[in-house]
């Protein structure tokens, strides 16, 4: 048996097939061996520009953080600017108004006639330039809307006493007493510059409205965690444009006022504005018998 399977004739059709076979998978293999390396330098390509964009974008990010530290930065300046200017220079332009004015009174007297006409230029210079700064103060504040509010802890006491302190010149010259009784421990979650703009247009407003020797009071309390914030005043026959339409009072066109004061209504939408933009609410109610009452609300600390 052994002899006849050595001597068993080869089948050499099949041996060829079977040789082509051997090497289509050996050259197979070595394109697949090729394709895999191709694919191995194409992935280290493609990590190393990874890397790179991943580095670029850290770099670009990096820039934005210091141009957002920068622009906080200069935001701090601006509200610095603003509070020098409604702190710093209205009150002693006010106080200069209202000197003019009683020294223009006290000269009539035709000995007077050479100053008369100077104190009338310093009452007029003087009140022209608080009324542009007050615009710009408005303007300002008006830019507020693009800039994030960042309300922080406000001890409402002394923002509203710092605020009054600014309208005590008005009062004084129409004999008005504001009585703030305001509670030691009420905080609010707000924008100092935006509280102060609140108080002083609301306060500067019922000034306006109120007759000589009237009383002004100011009074807080809390109410489903929110402080509410009440501005009290006399009978207000000569503002009768906001009793017309109390509910919508910030869109009247102007407020008519006892001592015949320009008061546009600029200052009260903007109020409005800020109350709802820290998530409060304002209301004015008036009786003829009783007299005014405006309420505003802001979160509580």
């Amino acid at each position: 048996g052994v002899v006849d399977y050595i001597h068993k004739p080869v089948d050499t059709q099949l041996l060829r097939s079977k040789v082509g076979i051997f090497y289509e998978v050996q050259q197979r293999n070595q394109v697949l061996k090729l394709q895999q390396e191709k694919l191995t330098e194409i992935n280290n390509e493609l990590l190393i520009v990874n890397k790179d964009i991943e580095n670029r974008l850290n770099e670009r990010i990096t820039d934005i953080e210091n141009l957002n530290h920068e622009f906080k930065e200069w935001n701090l300046v601006k509200d610095k600017f603003l509070t020098v200017i409604t702190h710093d220079l209205q009150n002693p332009l006010t106080a200069l108004i209202i000197a003019s004015d009683k020294l223009s009174h006290d000269t009539q007297n035709p000995i007077f006639n050479d100053i008369q006409p100077l104190v009338k230029i310093i009452n007029r210079t003087s009140d022209k330039i608080l009324k542009q700064i007050n615009e710009l103060v408005e303007w300002t504040q008006t830019q507020q809307e693009k800039i994030a509010l960042h309300p922080v802890k406000l001890h409402l006491r002394y923002e509203i006493d710092q605020s009054l302190k600014l309208l005590m010149e008005f009062a004084t010259h129409k004999s008005i007493v504001i009585e703030s009784k305001i509670p030691e421990d009420i905080y609010v979650n707000s924008n100092s510059l935006m509280l102060g703009f609140i108080i002083q247009n609301l306060v500067k407003n019922a000034i306006n409205c109120c007759l000589n020797d009237e009383l002004i009071n100011i009074i807080a309390q809390r109410t489903e965690n929110m402080a509410q914030v009440s501005i009290l005043y006399s009978d207000i026959t000569s503002c009768a444009d906001m009793r017309e339409n109390p509910t919508t009072f910030a869109n009247s066109t102007s407020v008519s006022n006892t001592n015949a004061e320009e008061n546009t209504d600029t200052g009260l939408k903007l109020v409005k504005g800020f109350v709802n933009r820290q998530g409060g609410t304002i209301r004015f109610e008036t009786e003829a018998a009783k007299g005014t009452r405006i309420t505003f609300t802001l979160p509580e600390y």
